[in-house]
């Protein structure tokens, strides 16, 4: 048995978490507005449910997340990833 390699996976907890630290959101957990810092103006953010829906993707640094259920969520930016927490 070999190690698959036609899956795509990123990692969302464990060693690699340690690696990027200069990627923050806050307030975490929010009723709406979220803030991004620590990832390029112009780079792509994409916020996926906890199935891994893709959800939004956007240039923006500031997220209107008032529309989206209560929940846990993982927003992504430049290969780092935060869990975000709407309440």
């Amino acid at each position: 048995m070999g190690k698959d390699t036609s899956i795509n996976c990123w990692p969302v907890a464990g060693e690699y978490q340690q690696e990027f630290r200069n990627l923050f959101v806050y307030p975490n957990p929010t009723t709406g507005r979220l803030i991004i810092q620590g990832c390029k103006h112009e780079a792509t953010k994409e916020l996926f449910s906890h199935s891994g829906q893709l959800l939004l993707r956007t240039k923006e640094n500031e997220l209107d997340l008032s529309r989206f259920a209560k929940g846990i969520y993982i927003l992504r930016c430049e290969g780092q990833v935060r869990k975000v927490v709407v309440e």
